[in-house]
């Protein structure tokens, strides 16, 4: 379900390379990941879309910073955006609103597909970009003198990458995570079998059934729900 897009990453590669240079002075190092941190998360959801101009934008893609703790909410085909902190989910500019702009964002729950925060020569992520057409995550890394860019499909695998080198490369997999509003009062097939097997024990006993309860049916597979904003 993601629909490699070469003119994404080469579009994104030449913004990001006639910053390079710049950017290689301009961005402090980031903090160290907290012991057990190995993927970024985002604390806040882009809004599906927005009204602007009595017409509905669909979200096109979500761009989170990093280094400065900014998303960038992009809608409709001609890139309209509603920029945020991170840290508060805030609209950083507040008359954003009379064009449609939400003044707040959602936290974000569910499950998601997340970038590595280093890649495989240890560099930090900088950039993690969430494309609604095809599904697609990309994630940026600037590994000292150039950027490296790894696309990955609506399953988390790698599609394509631009920039690798000696040293630095592209994690195969983004890793898929769940947070604890997914996670239900049962925990995976067992669990879920043992509370239909009760179920059925109990409607056995309220029907006065005086035979043994029928085998409560086998769970199905759990689904993995995938990242729902759109994004191109």
């Amino acid at each position: 379900m993601f629909a490699f897009s070469s003119a994404v990453v080469l579009a994104s590669t030449l913004t990001a390379l006639t910053a390079s240079a710049s950017a290689a002075r301009a961005l402090a190092p980031r903090a160290s990941p907290s012991p057990g941190q190995t993927y970024f998360r985002p604390a806040y959801t882009c809004a599906s879309s927005i009204v602007q101009f009595g017409e509905t934008a669909a979200l096109s893609t979500s761009d989170y910073r990093t280094d400065s703790a900014t998303l960038d909410c992009e809608y409709g085909d001609f890139g309209n955006s509603c920029a945020y902190t991170t840290t508060t989910g805030a609209l950083l500019v507040p008359s954003m609103t009379d064009i449609g702009c939400p003044a707040t964002l959602t936290a974000t729950s569910g499950c998601i597909y997340e970038c590595a925060l280093v890649e495989t020569g240890g560099t930090n992520l900088l950039e993690a970009l969430y494309i609604a057409d095809g599904n697609e995550l990309q994630c940026e890394y600037w590994t000292g003198n150039q950027w490296l860019f790894c696309l990955y499909n609506g399953s988390g695998a790698l599609q394509g990458s631009s920039g690798e080198s000696t040293g630095h490369g592209c994690p195969q997999t983004t890793s898929y995570q769940c947070d604890a509003s997914t996670r239900r009062g049962y925990r995976g097939e067992d669990n879920y079998t043992a509370l239909l097997a009760r179920r059925a024990a109990r409607r056995a006993r309220e029907a006065g059934s005086s035979s043994p309860a029928a085998p409560a049916p086998a769970a199905g597979p759990m689904v993995r729900r995938r990242y729902a904003a759109k994004r191109a």
